[in-house]
């Protein structure tokens, strides 16, 4: 199926993969939390890609942070995309783990700030919005559809998320 390696080079020299943290964040209706990106434009869940050394679940607390001045509770692992890589636009194989990060109060809401946009370039973040299930549908890229279904359908029940085999869901940043 693939290129065969010893067990030794599987471990010492592992494939190049992305990994990335989403949020599942809802307000008290149950709508999902959604980012209008500033670079595609498309509809996002919050979070985004983890450096090296970082877990998802970091990845997902520093980007929410940075992205809206939130801190949240990473949650349980509620969906795991495998997503494989794209020859044709340049995109490595990557992962993307989208925790449950629980519903904002609405002065939680009424904090959010947005990025600024660095020099010489537009805005990372154009806007936000609460979503549901058949919002999410219309508005959402294709190919993260079934992803932001699962998280809006999701009923606070899913996946535990361990790192070197202990729960990492609320550890600090």
């Amino acid at each position: 199926m693939g290129l065969k390696v010893t067990l030794n080079e599987a471990w010492t020299n592992p494939p190049r993969r992305r990994l990335a943290g989403l949020a599942r964040i809802t307000n008290d209706q149950g709508k999902v939390l959604v980012l209008l990106s500033g670079r595609g434009p498309s509809w996002l869940l919050p979070g985004g890609m983890a450096i090296a050394g970082e877990t998802a679940a970091d990845a997902v607390r520093y980007q929410v942070r940075r992205k809206l001045q939130l801190h949240v509770e990473v949650g349980p692992a509620i969906a795991i995309d495998h997503v494989t890589a794209n020859r044709a636009e340049g995109t490595v194989e990557g992962i993307n783990i989208v925790f449950e990060c629980g519903e904002l109060s609405t002065a939680q809401i009424e904090s959010i700030t947005l990025p600024l946009a660095l020099k010489g370039q537009g805005p990372e973040i154009l806007k936000y919005e609460f979503m549901g299930h058949e919002e999410l549908m219309e508005n959402v890229p294709q190919w993260r559809r079934t992803m932001a279904a699962e998280a809006a359908t999701v009923t606070r029940v899913g996946i535990p998320y361990l790192q070197d085999g202990k729960p990492v869901s609320n550890r600090a940043a």
